[in-house]
């Protein structure tokens, strides 16, 4: 928490104004290999332990690829559902017809024979 102070006016009382900080996916800096993680004769290669920077390029690369990181905080909420289609996959379903889109066959698309 920061506490600091403004200049407010004379004839009006002073609010409490409230920011909240930018949030940002970020991950530590890589990089710490104290032993070596390739096959040897350290007794934690053969006890199968997790190495040092265990998932570290998994975060970071996580956090470099997310659109807006207040996602990882709380997802967004869901957009509404599409009632034409739902109405109309219902429909098919009582008449016992098969509910799948149905996509234009290759040879509907051809333009021309060669």
């Amino acid at each position: 928490m920061l506490v600091r102070t403004y200049q407010a006016g004379a004839r009006t009382l002073a609010t409490v104004r409230i920011t909240y900080p930018k949030i940002t996916a970020q991950a530590g800096p890589c990089g710490v290999w104290p032993q070596d993680v390739g096959p040897s004769f350290n007794r934690e290669y053969f006890e199968n332990q997790q190495y040092w920077n265990f998932g570290c390029a998994y975060q970071r690369n996580l956090a470099a690829m997310v659109e807006n990181p207040a996602d990882l905080v709380q997802p967004r909420n869901e957009t509404p559902a599409d009632a034409t289609r739902r109405t109309t996959v219902v429909q098919k379903y009582r008449q016992g017809e098969p509910t799948a889109t149905k996509y234009p066959s290759d040879n509907a698309a051809k333009i021309s024979d060669f």
